[in-house]
């Protein structure tokens, strides 16, 4: 019989923007946000933990439990393909999590958003300080370099834009890090 239960809560968020399958990090963006989650999770021995996955729009894939097992299974089988819009919005993902956190009535809890990109950097700052505000801790996690890689297609192409051009993502630090300071 538990005598203790650990009060913790933590929502994992993970960018699944297209720019996540590019390699400058090996082997490329995605996989090492992976490995990153599954790390996070296998070490997680209590508390609550849930998944929300964001690119365009933010999306619960698992709520608030203590069931890391399912989380992990649930990390292999993501990718970009399912996202219905592009982006790096991180302020649905802050939302979402928020949302997860008070509807399971935790005043405290820790929201970490693993991504490489921040494309409404000033909502996403505002919304971070709300969630400071109701208790909720907003920290983020970069994947990838400055430098950049292109995106490989699955026809060995590279993702281009309208012009013709190799788009080449790159990690903005300073903008993903303005959001965990806000």
């Amino acid at each position: 019989v538990p005598v203790y239960n650990n009060p913790h809560a933590l929502v994992l968020g993970l960018d699944l923007s297209a720019s996540m399958w590019a390699k400058d990090v090996d082997p490329d963006r995605l996989s090492r946000a992976r490995f990153k989650l599954l790390d996070i999770l296998a070490k997680r021995r209590d508390g609550q933990t849930a998944l929300v996955v964001f690119a365009g729009d933010a999306f619960v894939v698992t709520p608030l439990t203590s069931d890391t097992v399912t989380i992990a299974e649930q990390i292999k089988n993501l990718s970009p393909d399912i996202m219905p819009a592009t982006g790096s919005h991180l302020t649905p993902a802050i939302q979402q999590a928020r949302q997860l956190l008070k509807q399971a009535n935790f005043p405290h809890g820790d929201v970490l958003l693993i991504t490489d990109g921040v494309d409404d950097s000033a909502e996403a700052q505002q919304s971070a300080k709300a969630g400071v505000a109701q208790g909720y801790y907003i920290s983020t996690l970069a994947i990838g370099t400055e430098q950049g890689a292109p995106i490989a297609l699955p026809d060995g192409d590279f993702l281009r834009d309208q012009q013709g051009k190799t788009i080449i993502p790159v990690v903005n630090h300073a903008d993903i890090s303005a959001v965990s300071q806000a």
